[in-house]
C-alpha cells in the first residue's frame, strides 16, 4: 500500500445539553428505528428457525440430540436428587455414588456434542440449496423491512448495519438477536458522503451538520475557565428528510478540544440514553486523516505478555500483569480501591432501596383498598401477584395518588416519603454507577496505551469469562468461584481492558494474539504440578523449587510459548 493511501482514523466526542427545538416527530423518527431493529431481529428468529428445521430434520443430528437430552435430563434429575440429599443431612454428606453418574454423564454428553457438530458439518452440506435460498429470502426481507420502516437513510443504514454486526457475533457465539423496549433511547446519524472538512463544519456549508465558529483562543487562553465560556457553541444536525422537507434541531455543546484541521468528517452520531430520571446527550464526530503510519510504529521486535484476571489487593484488584520479552521491570495493572469501594457502596445503596421497597409493599398490603379510587387499584394486581415488583411501579402508584388524596391523605403522606427517599437513593446509585465506569474507561484507556507502546506483538492469556460467570457449570458441579470473587470479576471487568488493549493495538499497528494456556505450567522447567494452596498468589514449583508469583509466571510461560 502506497504512503499516500494510508488513513487514520480520529473520533471526538463531545457533550451536549438537552435540545433546544426538539419535538414529537424527532421522538417518532427514534421509535421507527426501535421498530426496524425488532422487525430485523424477527427476520433473524424466522430464518434461524427454518435454518434449524433444515439441519434437524436429519436423522443422524435428529438421532443424537435426542440422546444428549435424555442424558441431560438424567443428569439434571441426579443433580436435583445430590441437592435433595445435601439440603436434608448437610453439603458434607458423602454422594459419591451421585457424583460419579453425574460426572460419567458429563464426558458422555460432552462426546455426543461433538458428534453432533460433525452430524451438522454433514447435514449443511446436504442442505447447501436450502440454506443459500434462505440467506436469499432473508436479505429481502431485510431490505423490504427497511424500505417499508419510513426512516431516512442515514438511519435505517445505522440499524441495517448495527443488525448484520450484531447477527455474525451471534452466529459466531451460539447466540441470538434480542428484542428491545423503546424507553427513549436512541441515535441519530447523519452519514457524510465524500466527508466534509472542518471548514465546512464551522462555516455551515453543509446541510446536514453545522457547528457555530468558536473563538481563536477557545483552547489556548491562558484561564481555565475563560476556556470553559469560550468552549460553548452549539450544533445543529438532520433528525430526516421527508418529502423534501429537512427537519434539523440545535443543542447547545461545550467542544472541550478541537478536531484537528487536516481531518475529514465520515459520520456524525447524536445519541440520547437514559440517565436516572432524565436524558443524556453527546456527538460523536468519526473523522478520517491522511498520513503515514510509518513514523508512529516501527519494528522494535518487542512481544509483551498480558495476563488478564481480577485479583483482590490490599491497593484495589490487579486485573492485568504485564511482562515483556527484555529486561523492563514487570507491570501490574491495578484498579484503585477507591473504585472497588465506589461499586461496593452501589451495592449498599442497592440493598437498602430493596430493603425499603420490601417494606412499602407490605404495608400497601395491609391497607383496605375496597373504597380506594379506580385510579389507583387498577396498581392493585402488580402489588399483590407479581413475584417481583420493581420500585418505579411502586413509584407510579404514589404519583397517581396525588390526585386522590381525600381518599386517605395519611397513606399517601407515608408512601410519598418512601418515593422521595427512593428517588434520592437511585439518584446517587446512577450517578456513582455512571462516574466509576467512566473513571474505569478512562484507566483502562491508558493503561492500554503504556501496554502496547512501542510494541510488535501483545500476546494475552484466553480469559473464558462466559464460562467463569455461570453459577452452575455444565458438569453439574456449581461454579468454584466465591460470590466475593464474583462481585470483583464486575467491577474488575478484564473484558474491557482486553477491548481497550485491542484498540490501542490496532491504533498503533501492533498485533494481539490469544493464547490458550495450562493450569500450573512452571516458567523454568516446564513441570505441571497442581499447588496444595491454588490461591495463594506466590507459588513453589514441586519439581524444580522456584518460587514465582502466579500471574508473572503466566506471562513467562506465554512469552516462552510464543517465541518456539
Amino acid at each position: 500500500m502506497e504512503e499516500n493511501q494510508l488513513k487514520e482514523i480520529t473520533i471526538r466526542q463531545y457533550g451536549l445539553l438537552s435540545p433546544l427545538d426538539w419535538g414529537e416527530d424527532c421522538e417518532e423518527e427514534l421509535l421507527r428505528m426501535n421498530q426496524l431493529w425488532n422487525r430485523l431481529a424477527e427476520i433473524e428468529q424466522v430464518t434461524r428457525e427454518k435454518y434449524n428445521t433444515s439441519i434437524m430434520t436429519d436423522q443422524d443430528v435428529e438421532s443424537i440430540y435426542q440422546q444428549i437430552a435424555s442424558s441431560s435430563d438424567f443428569q439434571s434429575s441426579l443433580i436435583k436428587e445430590r441437592r435433595s440429599i445435601r439440603k436434608q443431612n448437610g453439603r458434607k454428606v458423602e454422594t459419591h455414588n451421585l457424583d460419579e453418574q453425574i460426572r460419567d454423564l458429563s464426558h458422555k454428553i460432552a462426546d455426543l456434542r461433538n458428534t453432533a457438530a460433525s452430524s451438522r458439518k454433514l447435514a449443511r452440506e446436504k442442505a447447501g440449496k436450502r440454506i443459500r435460498a434462505l440467506e436469499v429470502e432473508r436479505r429481502a426481507a431485510v431490505k423490504l423491512a427497511r424500505q417499508e420502516s419510513g426512516l431516512w437513510w442515514g438511519n435505517y443504514n445505522a440499524i441495517v448495519k448495527a443488525y448484520e454486526r450484531g447477527r455474525r457475533i451471534a452466529l459466531r457465539n451460539g447466540g441470538q438477536l434480542q428484542f428491545k423496549r423503546y424507553d427513549g433511547t436512541g441515535r441519530i446519524v447523519n452519514q457524510i458522503q465524500g466527508g466534509m472538512t472542518v471548514a465546512d463544519l464551522f462555516g455551515a456549508t453543509h446541510s446536514q451538520i453545522a457547528v457555530d465558529a468558536l473563538p481563536g483562543d477557545a483552547w489556548t487562553h491562558p484561564s481555565r475557565g475563560e476556556r470553559r465560556r469560550l468552549q460553548r457553541t452549539r450544533l445543529t444536525a438532520t433528525i430526516f428528510v421527508r418529502s423534501g422537507e429537512r427537519r434539523t434541531v440545535t443543542w447547545p455543546m461545550i467542544m472541550h478540544r478541537p478536531i484537528p484541521e487536516d481531518c475529514l468528517i465520515k459520520e456524525v452520531v447524536v445519541t440520547r440514553r437514559k440517565l436516572g430520571p432524565s436524558w443524556q446527550w453527546q456527538v460523536t464526530f468519526t473523522c478520517t486523516r491522511s498520513g503515514s503510519k510509518q513514523n508512529r510504529h516501527t519494528s522494535t521486535r518487542r512481544v509483551v505478555a498480558v495476563d488478564l484476571g481480577w485479583r483482590r489487593l490490599p491497593e484495589g484488584i490487579r486485573v492485568a500483569t504485564v511482562v515483556r520479552n527484555d529486561d523492563t521491570p514487570a507491570d501490574f495493572m491495578i484498579v484503585p480501591a477507591d473504585i472497588v469501594d465506589g461499586f461496593a457502596l452501589i451495592k449498599t445503596l442497592q440493598s437498602r432501596r430493596d430493603t425499603m421497597k420490601n417494606n412499602i409493599i407490605a404495608w400497601l398490603k395491609t391497607l383496605d383498598w375496597a373504597a380506594a379510587p379506580e385510579a389507583l387499584t387498577i396498581h392493585l394486581p402488580a402489588l399483590q401477584d407479581a413475584t417481583f415488583i420493581s420500585a418505579g411501579r411502586v413509584a407510579s402508584l404514589a404519583i397517581a395518588w396525588r390526585n386522590h388524596q381525600d381518599w386517605d391523605a395519611e397513606g399517601y403522606r407515608h408512601l410519598e416519603k418512601w418515593r422521595l427517599a427512593d428517588k434520592r437513593l437511585w439518584l446517587w446509585e446512577v450517578n456513582q454507577r455512571e462516574k466509576l465506569i467512566a473513571r474505569r474507561t478512562d484507566l483502562y484507556r491508558r493503561l492500554s496505551y503504556n501496554i502496547v507502546v512501542n510494541t510488535d506483538v501483545v500476546v494475552i492469556n484466553h480469559l473464558e469469562i462466559e464460562k467463569m460467570s455461570r453459577l452452575l457449570l455444565p458438569e453439574g458441579k456449581e461454579n468454584p468461584l466465591f460470590k466475593a470473587a464474583r462481585h470483583y470479576r464486575t467491577v474488575a471487568a478484564p473484558s474491557y481492558l482486553r477491548k481497550w488493549i485491542e484498540i490501542q493495538a490496532r491504533k498503533i499497528g501492533a498485533t494481539v494474539v490469544t493464547q490458550d494456556m495450562e493450569n500450573w505450567v512452571c516458567h523454568a522447567c516446564g513441570a505441571i504440578t497442581m499447588p496444595a494452596r491454588p490461591y495463594d498468589l506466590q507459588q513453589t514449583c514441586a519439581h524444580c523449587g522456584i518460587t514465582c508469583d502466579r500471574d508473572m509466571n503466566t506471562c513467562r510461560v506465554m512469552l516462552k510459548s510464543f517465541n518456539r
